[in-house]
């Protein structure tokens, strides 16, 4: 199992089925990080306030997902299986929003759930005890882990 590093939410690698995913708060990036030193991003970021700060040449998602909120389940599908994708190419993804709690943990449990077979409950868990106690931070974000979760029962994937 691997554990919050101390240095807040900056690509604090956490393990995904066989592999491992980094995840990140857009506040605890490096102060050199600006429009001009682009980050060597790959994955998905949960923030439009991503876009000015990523090399344009990195597989990676900018997805506006609004902070706090819900998005459609279908397009969580769709992040999760862009993640799995890096992953299958050898690449550890970073999935990262502003503070790295509420999106953050919530794309990260969809892709327990995916990944490890885990009842959403049981990914929302393992989220809250591997990486933070404060992801997943809204009912509307639990309830769509928990929808999420029959998705895939419905498409039997």
């Amino acid at each position: 199992m691997v554990r919050h590093n101390g240095h807040g939410h900056w690509r604090q690698v956490v393990e995904a089925g066989d592999h491992l995913v980094k995840l990140s708060g857009l506040l605890y990036a490096p102060q050199w990080a600006s429009s001009r030193n682009k980050l060597n991003g790959k994955g998905v970021y949960l923030s439009r306030s991503w876009s000015k700060l990523l090399k344009e040449d990195n597989p990676y998602i900018v997805y506006g997902w609004p902070d706090m909120k819900t998005v459609p389940v279908e397009e969580v599908h769709g992040l999760v299986l862009f993640l799995v994708r890096l992953m299958k190419m050898g690449i550890v993804p970073e999935i990262a929003c502003i503070g790295g709690h509420g999106r953050t943990g919530t794309l990260y449990s969809c892709l327990l759930v995916y990944l490890e077979g885990l009842t959403p409950r049981q990914a929302v868990i393992r989220t809250w005890n591997n990486y933070c106690e404060s992801a997943v931070e809204t009912l509307g974000q639990m309830k769509l882990v928990y929808k999420y979760g029959k998705y895939l029962e419905s498409k039997k994937v």
